[in-house]
């Protein structure tokens, strides 16, 4: 039982696979060639009825010539788009030595082609016959054998596919923004896509092999999207560079002026060791010349006077200028000493500025009971760079005070402050009329002691009046890099 219906159900769907292959017999029609695509295989035949047909034909053989006018079979397709007749296995013979019919080009709105009948359209209706339409281009796609080219036209579009032949390109005018005519074979052969609201023909073509079928109706405007995204790549790219330059530039002047200050800097140095080497020598004659030339030539005097009264037997008076003489030569050997106390490294007298200036004051006898040192503020370690300037600063000036200004109570006040050292040698002597001396090359104290402070960029003023005392204020700054490496 199992096996005869087993029979039955065989036979069966072998009768209607036979019925189904019955019904598909081969159709024969004749007509004009519209269009043929040799790598798709397929063509396009206008009957005398003026209704079209797409035919398919199998690999190995060529298509029939656009124009010619042929005889036609083929096998109905399973996939059937309304209003087209469609063919599969194609063969074709000619009907006619006629070649090169000219097929009738219809001008149609975009709209029109993409619409449905039932939305007034008829693009399915059109397929394979030659239709004329424009639109904007939208875009441009090259590929190997075609390039595909979107027209649109309000917010309908067609997609028009150019079959490189003998015109390998599409002309230059057909770019994205230029509106554009377009005439070739229409083609639409999938059902109706339907959404909601709306009814549309999926995947509408127009081929073109014909490169004189293109038409410029107007020119893009030159600020096209694409070109504007090139000229704002173009612009970052010059910027891009430019900034590359300017920081490269930039490089290089910091490294030259570092490199500049490095050398005027150590020109700098040079010169002002030169200069303080001068102004050394120009001090030690003057202190020579002052001190010590003349206490020896007041010694020497009174050794000659000595001498002559021993020879004339006044041995009194021959034994006093002796005395004179003696105290002479002792403080010409206390200023000996002075002077070549003022030559010694300092840093052997103390690390900081406050015990290299109290070791200066108990080292001359003559400051005692009469120089006060006072001292305010945090002492930097980089005052060290400055400390001798100021030591020999405070010495002219206390040596002036004592010596020419008769003084008997001087103050050494030394300032620390954050980015300068101050230091004010108050005396109460006879004091001078600073005026008068201010321009007078020969006060060698004077010039010295701004002298020394100028070396290091630093200020030095004089304030004093007859009977009122003096007063030296000198402001020194600290050294930018001292300060650094002191913070480091």
């Amino acid at each position: 039982m199992k096996r005869f219906a087993a029979i039955f159900l065989f036979a069966a769907m072998s009768g209607a696979a036979f019925a189904d292959e019955s019904s598909r017999e081969r159709r024969e029609t004749e007509g004009v060639v519209t269009f043929c695509d040799d790598n798709r295989r397929f063509f396009y035949v206008l009957d005398a009825h003026n209704r079209t047909a797409r035919f398919t034909f199998e690999y190995g053989h060529p298509g029939p010539q656009e124009g010619a006018y042929v005889i036609v079979s083929g096998e109905p397709s399973e996939e059937e788009a309304p209003g087209l007749d469609n063919y599969v296995k194609a063969s074709f013979r000619p009907a006619s030595w006629e070649h090169g019919i000219e097929v009738p080009v219809e001008d149609v709105e975009i709209a029109d082609l993409v619409k449905s009948p039932d939305e007034g359209g008829m693009g399915t209706m059109r397929s394979g016959r030659k239709v004329r339409t424009h639109g904007k281009v939208m875009s441009v796609a090259d590929c190997k054998r075609e390039t595909r080219i979107a027209i649109a036209q309000g917010g309908d579009e067609i997609t028009v596919v150019f079959i490189k032949g003998e015109s390998p390109v599409v002309p230059d005018f057909v770019e994205p923004g230029a509106e554009v005519e377009a005439a070739g074979i229409f083609e639409c052969l999938y059902n109706y896509r339907i959404s909601p609201g709306e009814t549309l023909i999926d995947n509408a073509y127009l081929y073109v092999k014909d490169a004189d079928a293109f038409r410029l109706l107007n020119a893009p405007e030159w600020w096209t999207a694409a070109r504007l995204r090139n000229t704002v790549a173009i612009v970052l790219a010059l910027l891009a560079a430019l900034l590359a330059l300017v920081l490269f530039l930039d490089m290089l002047v910091k490294r030259r002026t570092r490199e500049l200050a490095a050398a005027e800097l150590a020109a700098a140095r040079a010169d002002i060791e030169a200069s303080a080497v001068a102004r050394e020598r120009l001090r030690l004659t003057c202190d020579l010349h002052d001190d010590l030339q003349q206490l020896l030539a007041g010694a020497m005097c009174r050794l000659k006077a000595g001498i002559n009264h021993l020879d004339k037997g006044h041995d009194a008076k021959a034994k006093e200028q002796f005395a004179f003489a003696r105290q002479a030569v002792r403080e010409a050997q206390t200023a000996l000493r002075k002077i070549l106390w003022e030559l010694h490294d300092s840093t052997e007298s103390g690390d900081s500025m406050r015990r290299l200036f109290e070791y200066a004051a108990r080292r001359f006898a003559q400051w005692q009971g009469k120089v006060e040192m006072h001292f305010s503020g945090k002492e930097p370690v980089a005052a060290k760079h400055c400390s001798g300037v100021l030591l020999m600063i405070m010495q002219e000036a206390v040596g002036n005070a004592l010596k020419h200004g008769k003084a008997e109570h001087i103050s050494v006040d030394t300032v620390f402050g954050g980015d300068r050292i101050t230091m004010t040698v108050a005396d109460d002597g006879c004091g001078f009329d600073v005026a008068h001396f201010a321009g007078d090359p020969s006060r060698l104290g004077l010039v010295s002691m701004r002298l020394r402070a100028e070396q290091l960029n630093g200020t030095l003023r004089v304030v004093s009046a007859p009977g009122e005392g003096t007063k030296v204020v000198a402001e020194i700054p600290i050294l930018k890099e001292a300060q650094e490496n002191e913070n480091d």
